[in-house]
């Protein structure tokens, strides 16, 4: 009987051990591809998110451009108007009302450009507390 019990309690133990162990690599294996799921996720949003900027930068260019074109407009308006209202009062009121109306859409259009880059600015601020400025966040925390 104690021969029974002096070779069961080493199998015994050795079966334990073995049962602990798959079930730690079980555990790490489970873990690792949660961390792998959880960096695969955190990409795609840091992808999503440079798109976003991306395409707020098209836009923002795009209003530049507008706001350039707009004060090109006004300054050839302007220069215009200095060497036409010589010639009439009611040409340069003509004038004037335009030149207000640029004025009004090129201060349109400065709103426009400086609302995308608030949302760039927000996009920027929401990117860096999401993952740290492109670090890993801890899939539990």
């Amino acid at each position: 009987m104690n021969q029974l019990v002096d070779t069961f309690l080493p199998i015994a133990g050795f079966l334990i051990g073995l049962g602990t162990t798959m079930v730690a690599i079980l555990t790490w294996v489970g873990h690792s591809s949660q961390k792998r799921y959880a960096a695969e996720r955190d990409f795609q949003e840091i992808q999503r998110t440079l798109s976003d900027i991306n395409k707020a930068m098209g836009v923002l260019i795009e209003g530049q451009r507008k706001v350039d074109y707009f004060e090109r407009v006004l300054d050839h308006t302007k220069n215009s108007m200095k060497t036409l209202s010589t010639n009439s009062a009611t040409l340069a009121d003509g004038i004037e009302h335009e030149i207000s109306d640029l004025k009004a859409e090129t201060k349109e259009m400065k709103a426009f450009v400086l609302s995308f880059s608030q949302r760039l600015d927000s996009i920027l601020v929401r990117l860096e507390s999401n993952s740290g400025m492109f670090g890993r966040r801890d899939p539990n925390g």
